[in-house]
Order: structure tokens, then C-alpha cells, then sequence
């Protein structure tokens, strides 16, 4: 599909206008939804930095009632005597502990092989003793084996998962993370380890807690990318059922970050999510990211109704944007419509064409140009056919002038020659060598003269040996004939690169210029300069003669020298310069410079050709 002038003008006014409302309506966009996404981030993390607050108070205060419970006096004294008696007391101060705090759903002491010795449990909000005939076997669970890693004074801190019971995982779910520590005599002797069995749920209600009273959803997320607290509950703890799916977060888009902001796009309005995560590091083992989801439209609901106003504003000004873009069109298309229409017909042959000019702005010297452009190509066409007419009468002249070389002179010779001969065979005896003496000076006469006029249609000299062979073998030929005294200096540092056809015609220009200098310039001495380099061919031909003025020598009004116009032509053709400088009484100088190389360039017709890929061009572009 082709379309007009009109419609292209209106199409790219239509694009930059609306190119302009479009990129300030994103511009304003994405500022307001960057303002509302730091807003909204600094809410986020603020929650999340008070909840991991909470959390690590809670750390804390575990980590206390570890080192408070190794440290019991009773305790101390079991552990080295095995008193009964203060065996009870020791589990009465675990109850009074776990109904106190009530975030311990277990405290034991296991010995070093895993058995438990000692076990309190908090169950419906209260705590009880474990019978002996119930305690169990730990030193198969992954907590214990780790535990006997610990040197004196270390805590292990397990994963957070849920508890399991006699093998079995507790139900209904329990979440715990289990806190232990060794304990050792007065000897030095390790004697086993004490562990606290903390409920996780005290963690995850501090999550929970926030759910409820803020935006958005929380999530707890343990190193490997599993949920340990999600709103939807059967996503979490999947790593100890291999048997469900298994629903990860993937972790790479926190790029190892302690905290940061993920912005999770809907759709181009105001429909985004932000989720933004904090890293809690409960041991060099254990750490967990907390994170906030928040959607955009759940804080601020009036987004939506602000960016679609938005919209609706960049729909009006487009529509108000094309009445201007039709009015425009208008006014521009119609000059350059025209000049279309007219460089089509200048294309065609016809240059009897003329522009009108609408405005006095870069348009309207534009159309200026083109008319003088015209008018100068008229000019040009008109001094061709003039160029062509005098290139015809001198070609006539050329060929009239071997006619009467033929004619007059050689038929006449040859003529003589046919009688002297008839007479010689007549008389039958020769009584003297006058005759045959008579008829080799004719027959002479009659060989130069042919060679003469077989040089000047076709100079063997120069295609066999080249231009400076050529001008040496001329200049005496030239100074015998017209009696003017020539000097030739040369100064040949490289070899001639360009064409034959350049070399006949630098031949050709050095022979008219010397006959004008014979018929015009009423010269007696004539100084030739030759300089041939590797870039360039210079040759500077000086006369003592009368002199002209030069003003005028190239007016396409009249053509004064057509000799000297096609030299002139064909140098500049070549990327050359031809240069003269004269003055009436003061001799000529004329120089001929081109460049040494093969270089053929036809600059009317590339001018030509550029003139019309010009307005095919803005045709296109408008």
C-alpha cells in the first residue's frame, strides 16, 4: 500500500505528536508508580524489621533459658550424684518453666546415647511429667547426632520442621525447632545434653499476628526455599512429605540479598505486586527470609481509577493532535506537491516549467532554487544544441579541409606525376636527369604531405610511446611550420597512470591550444612546462603574444573559443582544474592540471540525477 503526500505528512506529524503525549504520560507513570513503590516498600520493611524483631527477642530469650536451666543448682547436683530427690525437683522446675513462658512444647536431657532421662511436655496449656515407661530412644534423629558435634558452651539449633513422635510426625502438625546445648560434671565429663523443644508456632503466630492487622501476605522461608509459614497452609513443610508436590520459592530472585524489593507486574496499570524480604539469621547454620507481599491495588485502590485517567487524557490530546496535523498538511503539501509534479516534468524534457512561490521561509528559497536551477538547465540545453552546431561546422570544416587537400593539391600532384610519366614514355629516351629529378622532389612533396595529414587523423607516435614522445615530435613540426620559437621543460618523476584515452586527449588540448596561439595570439616564443608525479599531471604552456580578455571566454551565452570550452569541459570532468590568465598586451598563460590516476566521472549527469533523487526523496519523506 502506497500512501500520499497528505497522508504521509499527517502520518509523521501524527507519530512526533503522539510519540511526545506518549512518552510524558509513561514518563508521568512510571514516576508516580516508582513514588508508590518506595512508599510502599519503606511500609513493608518497616513490618518486616519490627516482625524480625520480635523474632530475634524470642531467640534470645530461648538462648537465656538454656543457660539458665544448665546452670540450675539441682540440676548441677543430678548431674554429678543422681539423687533421686533431686530428680523430682529438677522436673518441677522444667513444669515451672514451660507453664510460665508456655513457648516449650518439650524439655529433656538425654544422655550421651540418646535416651531420655529426663522429659517435660506442654500440653492444653499445661505442663507434665513424661513416666519413665514413655520416654524414648533419640539417638537415631538428625538433632542428636549434630548435638554431638558441640564442644562445652555451644548450642546446635535445628531446622525448623514438624515434631515427630515415636517415629511417626506428630498430629495434629506440630512445628518446633529444637535448641541444645551438652552438659558436663564436675569432672569435665560430658553427660549428656539438654533440649528445648520450642514451639514453632509462637513464631509463625508473630507472622500470623501481621497477617491479619496488615496488606498483603506474609511468608517464611527456610535456605532451601521451602514455605515454613504461608496463607495457604498445605503449602508448607512439603520437604518432609516427598509424597505431595513440592511448592518452592525460588530463591535466585533474592540474588543472595539481605534485604531487598521485587516488583512483580499484572498488567500496565496499577495491578503489581511488591514483595519485599528480609534475611534472619538465627545461627551460622540457620537463617530464614521473611517476606512481605503487597499488591499495589490493596493499599492504594484509587491507582487503578488515576492511571486509567491517564489514558483517557492521552486519547483526547491524540484526537485534538490531528485537526492541527490535517491543517498543516495542507500547507505545506501544495508547494511540494508541485515541485513533484514539475521535477517529473523536467525528468520527462521539459524544463519550460516554473514554480510558484508560497512563503518567503526555507521553503520558499527552496522553490527559488529549484527555479534557478531550471533556469540554468535551460541555459545548459540551450549552449548544448549552440555546442552542437559548431561541433558539427568544425567536424564540416575538417572535412571539407582533406577535401581540398585531396583535390587540390594531392590529385593535382598525382595528376602532374600521371602527365610527366606519359610525357617520359613518350619520348622514349631520357636526355636528362632534370626530369626523374623533377618527379622524386614531387613524389616527396606528395609523401609528406600524406604523412602530415595521416599524423594529424591519427598520431602512431602517441600510441606507441606515449604523451611526452608525442609532444617532442610535434614541437619541431609546429616550429617549422609557424616559425615561433618553443621551449620544452620536463620533469618526469613517475610513470603516466591514466588512460590512453587521457593521453590522446591532453595531446589533443596541447595542439589546439599552440594553433590558437598561432592564429590569435601573434606570439614569437612559446615556454612548455611538463610535470608528471606519482599524484598528478601538470602542464603549463606560457606565449609572449597579445593577450585577451578572459572575463567572458566561458559565457554559455556565447561561446567565444569552442576549442577551448571542450577542454575546459572535459578537464573539470576529470576532477582537474584548467586555469587562464591573460591580459590584453601582457601574453597568456594557460595551465592544464589533472589528477594521475583512472578516474571517470560524467558530473552533468550525476548532477542531474541528484537533482531528481532529491525531490524523490522528499516526496518519500513527507
Amino acid at each position: 500500500m502506497r500512501f500520499d503526500l497528505k497522508n504521509k505528512f499527517l502520518l509523521i506529524f501524527f507519530i512526533i505528536s503522539a510519540g511526545s503525549i506518549v512518552i510524558t504520560a509513561i514518563h508521568e507513570y512510571y514516576f508516580q508508580r516508582n513514588f508508590f513503590i518506595k512508599k510502599i516498600e519503606r511500609i513493608a520493611l518497616n513490618d518486616l524489621n519490627l516482625a524480625t524483631t520480635e523474632i530475634l527477642d524470642l531467640h534470645q530469650w530461648i538462648l537465656r533459658d538454656i543457660d539458665l536451666i544448665k546452670n540450675l543448682p539441682d540440676f548441677k547436683e543430678f548431674i554429678n550424684s543422681k539423687d533421686f530427690y533431686k530428680k523430682k525437683k529438677i522436673l518441677q522446675d522444667f513444669i515451672t518453666i514451660v507453664n510460665t513462658h508456655k513457648i516449650y512444647d518439650q524439655i529433656r536431657f538425654l544422655n550421651i546415647n540418646g535416651h531420655e532421662i529426663l522429659r517435660v511436655n506442654f500440653k492444653n496449656h499445661q505442663g507434665y511429667i513424661v513416666p519413665e515407661n514413655q520416654l524414648q530412644f533419640k539417638g537415631h534423629r538428625y538433632y542428636f547426632i549434630e548435638a554431638q558435634k558441640l564442644s562445652k558452651g555451644e548450642i546446635y539449633i535445628s531446622p525448623l520442621d514438624l515434631n515427630i513422635e515415636n517415629n511417626k510426625i506428630e498430629i495434629p502438625y506440630k512445628p518446633v525447632i529444637r535448641y541444645i546445648t551438652p552438659v558436663y560434671d564436675l569432672n569435665g565429663i560430658k553427660k549428656g545434653f539438654i533440649i528445648l523443644n520450642v514451639l514453632g508456632c509462637e513464631i509463625l503466630k508473630i507472622l500470623s499476628n501481621r497477617q491479619k492487622q496488615n496488606f498483603g501476605n506474609y511468608y517464611l522461608i527456610d535456605k532451601n526455599g521451602y514455605y515454613l509459614y504461608h496463607p495457604n497452609f498445605n503449602k508448607t513443610f512439603l520437604f518432609m512429605f516427598k509424597e505431595k508436590p513440592q511448592y518452592k520459592f525460588n530463591l535466585l530472585q533474592f540474588n543472595e540479598k539481605n534485604h531487598g524489593t521485587i516488583v512483580k507486574k499484572s498488567d500496565f496499570f496499577s495491578n503489581f505486586e511488591i514483595l519485599v524480604f528480609k534475611k534472619i539469621s538465627i545461627s551460622n547454620d540457620v537463617y530464614w527470609y521473611i517476606a512481605h507481599s503487597i499488591k499495589f491495588n490493596s493499599i492504594f485502590p484509587e491507582s487503578k481509577v488515576y492511571f486509567k485517567h491517564i489514558l483517557i487524557l492521552i486519547i483526547v490530546m491524540l484526537f485534538f493532535c490531528f485537526f492541527p496535523a490535517i491543517f498543516l498538511a495542507l500547507k505545506f503539501i501544495t508547494p511540494l506537491k508541485e515541485l513533484t509534479e514539475k521535477a517529473e516534468e523536467i525528468k520527462n524534457g521539459n524544463l519550460n516549467v516554473k514554480v510558484n512561490v508560497y512563503s518567503n521561509d526555507e521553503f520558499g528559497k527552496f522553490c527559488e532554487t529549484f527555479n534557478n536551477m531550471v533556469n540554468k538547465l535551460k541555459d545548459s540545453e540551450i549552449f548544448k544544441r549552440k555546442l552542437r552546431e559548431e561541433i558539427t561546422l568544425v567536424e564540416e570544416k575538417e572535412r571539407r579541409k582533406i577535401g581540398e587537400f585531396i583535390h587540390e593539391e594531392l590529385a593535382q600532384d598525382i595528376a602532374y606525376l600521371k602527365f610527366k610519366l606519359k610525357e617520359i614514355q613518350e619520348k622514349k629516351c631520357i636526355e636528362t636527369t632534370d626530369d626523374f629529378k623533377s618527379l622524386e622532389n614531387l613524389i616527396t612533396k606528395i609523401i609528406s604531405r600524406i604523412r602530415h595529414t595521416i599524423f594529424e587523423l591519427y598520431p602512431a607516435i602517441l600510441y606507441k610511446h606515449g604523451l611526452v614522445a608525442a609532444i617532442e615530435w610535434y614541437i619541431p613540426i609546429y616550429v617549422e611550420k609557424t616559425k615561433i620559437k618553443i621551449t620544452f621543460n620536463k620533469n618526469i618523476k613517475a610513470k603516466l597512470k591514466i588512460s590512453k584515452a587521457k593521453e590522446i586527449y591532453i595531446f589533443r588540448a596541447f595542439k589546439e591550444i599552440l594553433n590558437n596561439v598561432w592564429k590569435h595570439a601573434h606570439a614569437s616564443e612559446i615556454v612548455i612546462s611538463l610535470f608528471i608525479d606519482n599524484e598528478k599531471i601538470r602542464m603549463i604552456i606560457d606565449d609572449d603574444g597579445i593577450g585577451f580578455n578572459t572575463e567572458n571566454i566561458f559565457n554559455q551565452k556565447k561561446i567565444y573559443g569552442i576549442g577551448l570550452f571542450s577542454i575546459k569541459e572535459w578537464v573539470e570532468d576529470m576532477n582537474g582544474q584548467f586555469i587562464i590568465e591573460s591580459q590584453k598586451g601582457d601574453g597568456t598563460r594557460i595551465i592544464i592540471e589533472i589528477l594521475n590516476l583512472e578516474d571517470e566521472k560524467k558530473w552533468l549527469k550525476f548532477l542531474l540525477l541528484m537533482t531528481i533523487n532529491f525531490l524523490e526523496m522528499a516526496w518519500f519523506l513527507y
